[in-house]
């Protein structure tokens, strides 16, 4: 380690361990700017918090202080996350210390390997203190081989359930229907469409009428 007594800054050139306000924070090489408590990092990044429920990993970090005492954590580079069940990737990842909140930006995605849930969508917002995730731009969510599509949505981490809208469309094999909003259960695989309803559902033996609420298997 090199310190700058008179810029107040050090410099790592080797692998560093950083452990503050129960985050832990690993990179090859970097630097520490003590009187703004910002960090740049290069190399194997490696963040954790929330006691390891959540990890983020690339290849750049960099802090910011932002107005209102907030801080910001920007990673960028074969970016990866694990945040509770789900884990992902993006072009560009933002977190904010203050509000708890982490956005996922071009390219996002989100992946449950145990609901065999997949969620694409131009950004990613995840909302600490609501318990919530949101979805906004060409949002494809995949489960149990049925599709939908929309261009927003909400993911409510306690009742499992994705609220989806911006003309979503449903998909599963021949099975094709349009609402003005589409509420999916991750946890029973139930779809429910609401208002505006065109479907066409079709069985092994012959057409049948589209029902509301459609169960998946």
């Amino acid at each position: 380690i090199q310190y700058n007594d008179k810029e107040k800054f050090a410099v790592f050139n080797n692998p560093v361990t950083i452990k503050k306000k129960e985050k832990l924070i690993k990179g090859n090489k970097g630097k520490y700017l003590e009187e703004d408590d910002l960090i740049q990092l290069k190399g194997d990044i490696f963040y954790e918090e929330k006691k390891g429920k959540r990890v983020i990993q690339s290849k750049k970090l960099v802090s910011e202080n932002r107005p209102n005492d907030e801080k910001i954590y920007i990673f960028q580079d074969d970016i990866k996350i694990k945040d509770d069940d789900f884990v992902g990737e993006s072009d560009r990842l933002e977190s904010l210390e203050k509000k708890k909140i982490v956005y996922l930006k071009g390219n996002a995605f989100l992946k449950d390997i145990k609901k065999d849930l997949f969620i694409r969508s131009s950004l990613i917002t995840i909302d600490e203190k609501k318990d919530l995730i949101y979805f906004l731009g060409r949002l494809n969510i995949r489960q149990k081989g049925k599709i939908i599509q929309g261009s927003a949505g909400v993911y409510n981490k306690e009742t499992e359930i994705i609220s989806i809208q911006g003309n979503p469309i449903y998909k599963k094999g021949r099975d094709y229907a349009t609402a003005d909003k589409m509420i999916l259960n991750t946890k029973t695989n139930e779809v429910q469409m609401i208002g505006n309803l065109k479907a066409n559902f079709f069985s092994k033996k012959k057409r049948k009428k589209s029902k509301k609420i459609i169960k998946g298997k």
